[in-house]
């Protein structure tokens, strides 16, 4: 294994563990970044016992909150070793985790949507992801806030995990980048992540990508669909989206990226990094909206979620 050792309760581990827990990884670049996160949880109704801090530098830190844990001289210098250890650790204090970026601005709905999403991973043992990350969130489109999709792809930049899945990726990782490994891992496994139409986390230091440009949720609530309803009767909920006019079907997972081109829609990421294939996609199906709401459903015939007969 990467990572150090991990005791199987940690010291601020209280004697029944918690549900749900949220942990941050940061270097004192993001200090003030961090404690803003902080402050957004507490006013989410996230109490300190549930919040775990990684330093990931052993240098002293600036931050005012108790306990911080220090990555560990074998697995600092390498981001992959210290996802490791983290999630381990996380692991022994929470049944399910929230990774937080240190540079991430969280929604006023990001804690109500993990709780969500906890239920959802508690029906579906094969969500193994739910993240708060759209990288199509891009301005001129109208986003649903009520919208939510399965993907066979990583979805990082403030995800959930249980501790058992957390616990099984950390110990697959190797020298590999930790994110592809884990996109790997849920390829060969069967699992998938869960992914919101409209962020709840807004990116604030990517800027290379244009990521920091990207919208995020201001509302405190929305309505989201049951648990049941996404663990358990997917391919009718994509159906239950679906719009004949903006279906568009293609024979072959080939040609669905085209078909998506060919729509002109304002997708800037058509491809995953991760996995190379249509982003987003899952059961042959990705869903795009548009500039006046209308979700687009590219799907490849008659295994998904067209609107011309019924699955």
């Amino acid at each position: 294994m990467l990572y150090a050792n991990v005791p199987t309760r940690l010291k601020m581990c209280s004697n029944t563990i918690a549900a749900l827990g949220f942990a941050i990884l940061y270097t004192e670049h993001h200090v003030a970044d961090v404690s803003d996160t902080i402050s957004r949880l507490r006013v989410q109704n996230v109490r300190n016992e549930q919040i775990m801090l990684f330093n990931g530098h052993s240098a002293p830190t600036a931050l005012t909150f108790s306990p911080i844990y220090t990555v560990p001289n074998n697995a600092e210098g390498s981001l992959t070793k210290t996802y490791a250890w983290m999630m381990s650790a996380a692991a022994a204090c929470f049944q399910y985790i929230v990774f937080i970026e240190d540079d991430l601005a969280l929604s006023p709905n990001f804690v109500a949507y993990m709780r969500w999403g906890r239920r959802v991973m508690e029906l579906d043992p094969a969500v193994a992801v739910v993240s708060a990350w759209n990288d199509n969130a891009v301005p001129a489109v109208k986003l649903n806030p009520s919208l939510v999709f399965k993907t066979n792809q990583f979805m990082g930049l403030g995800w959930a995990v249980s501790a058992k899945h957390a616990l099984m990726f950390a110990a697959g990782f190797s020298t590999r980048p930790w994110d592809l490994t884990m996109s790997e891992t849920m390829a060969t496994r069967g699992l998938v992540s869960i992914f919101p139409q409209f962020p709840r986390v807004y990116h604030r230091t990517a800027s290379f990508w244009k990521f920091d440009t990207l919208q995020v949720l201001n509302t405190t609530r929305t309505v989201l669909p049951s648990p049941g309803t996404i663990a358990t009767n997917y391919k009718q909920y994509l159906q239950s989206i679906c719009i004949l006019a903006y279906t568009h079907l293609a024979q072959s997972k080939a040609d669905l990226e085209p078909a998506l081109k060919r729509s002109g829609l304002d997708v800037p990421w058509t491809t995953s990094s991760l996995t190379h294939g249509l982003y987003g996609a899952f059961l042959n199906t990705a869903v795009y909206a548009d500039q006046s709401g209308n979700q687009h459903i590219f799907s490849i015939y008659p295994n998904g979620a067209n609107c011309s007969y019924r699955i």
